[in-house]
């Protein structure tokens, strides 16, 4: 239970990009289907500052169960749950409030259940720019440039103006190939460096990315972000989720032609075992989500460690 509403019209300028949001639901109907409205929210937990972050432990479990205070969340978790609210989702799910911290057999129950929580849920918010979680979502695009411009409009004699943001372009391709990476070719960000978040990346059936320079949104049917208008289908469309789909024929433009889920697999677990992670004995349940997926369709078993 959240004890404060924010007023977001004392951020309207920071949540200009809801009404982009609102904009990607409109228009990207073919990814509607029934979910729970419920989101996921994942980001890098390095606790930094002076406000500790707050954990579900044996210690709070009781008390959280009964309210946690809105002050108490570093700064990610308030936008993201103001963000929640303005696009009226009603629950959303915080792996450290989540799963009991200091309790290994709930590690131990709820890891490998984690393929359920990003598949089934109705949006994933990736915190992609922050390096910690008290940067918030929200952070100066560090090459754009704000200007008005006097505009001619076609329709008649007026000179109106126009602001426009721009920067510098890319000749680099805006999606890379593999579906590991995320959208960004060069300088990737914070969190597509780090093991944990692979699997979240890959099992989602929605995701809404806050990066250093745009939104960007990524389902199941298609690709959208602000410096290019219209969807974009390729390769990182791909989510486990359209796999069943894939092999049996359907949808043949709708992400990669690949019909062996091995080579999903393979595709899958070569960035995952270049990516960061703070303890080496946690890779194996940092893809035991995506492990947990796969066998239905490959129609074999997957034995962690061999």
């Amino acid at each position: 239970m959240i004890t404060r509403t924010a007023k977001l019209s004392e951020k309207i300028g920071r949540f200009r990009h809801v009404s982009w949001l609102s904009e990607v639901k409109t228009r990207n109907l073919t990814c509607s289907y029934p979910a729970p409205t419920i989101a996921v929210v994942t980001l890098l937990l390095v606790i930094v500052g002076v406000m500790p972050m707050p954990l579900n432990t044996k210690t709070t479990f009781a008390e959280f169960r009964q309210r946690i205070d809105f002050s108490r969340f570093p700064k990610t978790f308030q936008d993201t749950i103001i963000v929640c609210r303005k696009v009226n989702i009603e629950y959303l799910w915080i792996d450290p409030l989540c799963i009991i911290q200091d309790d290994e057999h709930d590690w131990a129950v709820e890891s490998p259940k984690m393929c359920d929580v990003y598949q089934n849920a109705y949006l994933t918010i990736a915190a992609a720019a922050a390096h910690n979680s008290s940067e918030g979502l929200f952070h100066p695009r560090p090459f754009s440039v704000r200007k008005m411009f006097p505009t001619a409009s076609r329709n008649d004699d007026k000179v109106e103006k126009a602001e426009i943001f721009a920067r510098p372009w890319s000749s680099q391709r805006h999606w890379i190939d593999n579906i590991g990476d995320g959208p960004w070719c060069r300088d990737p960000n914070p969190l597509e460096k780090r093991a944990w978040t692979l699997q979240e990346h890959v099992l989602s059936c929605r995701i809404l990315r806050f990066t250093a320079h745009e939104l960007v949104w990524l389902c199941r049917t298609t690709n959208l972000c602000e410096c290019r208008p219209g969807s974009h289908q390729g390769k990182e469309s791909l989510r486990l989720i359209n796999l069943d789909a894939m092999i049996a024929g359907n949808n043949p433009l709708q992400g990669p032609r690949i019909m062996d889920p091995l080579i999903v697999w393979l595709e899958i677990i070569g960035p995952f075992t270049g990516r960061a992670i703070t303890r080496e004995t946690d890779r194996l349940p940092a893809v035991s989500g995506v492990a947990a997926a796969l066998p239905a369709f490959m129609k074999t078993e997957y034995i962690a460690g061999m």
